[in-house]
């Protein structure tokens, strides 16, 4: 007859860390990656401009965490180009909420490459589908070339045949 040991955790002989055993049989560690899930940005040379905050097209990604205690790991890479001069505000959505945001100035009068790089650690306490967005918002509305997502290359957006990019966005859950 074989045995069975019934535990909901496992923790080291210090008792100072220990393991969940979920009630699916699955066991991850703390600070062990649970899932992870990606969103490839396939909308090349997306132009905004204005003042309207935006969402980038494409840059959304949702996870349905396994545990309240969970934590998400968000972090994207966008190549970009802006026109100058502007102000350029990125904000990291969870769902409705701003839980970040960064910004990003352009000058010199000419084109500026340049990367949408968000890493952001956040305590969702849910174990619902969560949905994480970028969205921008330029600061001078009356530039009419605004900003390019998915565009690599420093020149104008019209000279360039070559300069399509893929951006990503990712999320990694990490067990609490």
């Amino acid at each position: 007859m074989a045995s069975i040991l019934n535990v909901d955790q496992i923790r080291n002989a210090a008792g100072t860390s220990s393991a969940t055993i979920q009630s699916d049989g699955t066991f991850y560690p703390t600070g062990g990656i649970v899932q992870v899930k990606q969103s490839v940005i396939t909308t090349t040379r997306q132009q905004l401009t204005g003042q309207t905050e935006t969402a980038i097209t494409g840059a959304t990604v949702t996870i349905t965490p396994k545990s309240t205690s969970s934590k998400i790991l968000f972090s994207s890479a966008i190549p970009s180009i802006a026109y100058n001069p502007n102000t350029i505000k990125l904000a990291l959505y969870r769902g409705s909420t701003e839980i970040s945001a960064l910004g990003h100035y352009a000058d010199g009068n000419n084109w500026k490459p340049w990367t949408v790089a968000f890493q952001y650690l956040d305590s969702p306490s849910t174990t619902s589908a969560t949905t994480y967005s970028i969205k921008c918002q330029l600061e001078n509305g009356a530039d009419v070339n605004g900003v390019y997502f998915n565009y690599s290359n420093g020149s104008a957006p019209a000279f360039s045949s070559n300069a399509d990019s893929r951006g990503t966005v990712t999320v990694m859950e990490i067990a609490g």
